[in-house]
């Protein structure tokens, strides 16, 4: 993907990613704000946004207005609250099949406030709510969510 230029190009690649006379940050800024869908980084967009484990990319979808904007293998979330449809989690412990029914709205940012972290997680088989671990105590709320690459939840709560 090259940014449009009125000087001529060098197209060399360095480590993946082309450079067009010395804008290869620009371009991999460029990038960052085309995965976000909206023009900017989701960092600095201020949207409010949905976080669920996508079981079959291995990712974290990233949801906004409704739909999809994003897959990010790590983001971090802050002023979070965990939602779960009920309706939706009895389908699920009926028919035995997955679905979305579950995720933690946030605003995106770059950083969290502390080290006060515990592991969360959901199973709809086993409680109503998102639960910390290992103590399995119900959580509704968070100052921040980190959502790992290893698939796994933080909270600061």
């Amino acid at each position: 993907m090259l940014l449009p230029t009125s000087q001529p190009t060098d197209a060399a690649e360095t480590q993946g990613i082309p450079t067009v006379n010395g804008l290869r940050g620009a371009l991999a800024a460029h990038a960052s704000a085309a995965l976000s869908g909206i023009g900017r980084p989701l960092e600095e967009s201020g949207l409010r946004v949905q976080v669920y484990r996508n079981l079959h990319k291995g990712l974290w979808s990233v949801r906004g207005k409704g739909r999809v904007i994003a897959h990010r293998p790590l983001i971090i979330l802050k002023d979070c609250v965990m939602r779960v449809q009920e309706s939706e989690r009895q389908r699920v412990i009926r028919e035995g099949q997955r679905n979305v029914h579950a995720w933690v709205t946030g605003v995106p940012c770059w950083e969290t406030d502390g080290n006060d972290l515990v592991e969360i997680g959901y199973n709809p088989y086993f409680a109503p709510t998102f639960t910390s671990r290992p103590g399995y105590e119900a959580v509704t709320s968070a100052r921040f969510v980190v959502f790992s690459q290893e698939g796994k939840a933080y909270a600061a709560v």
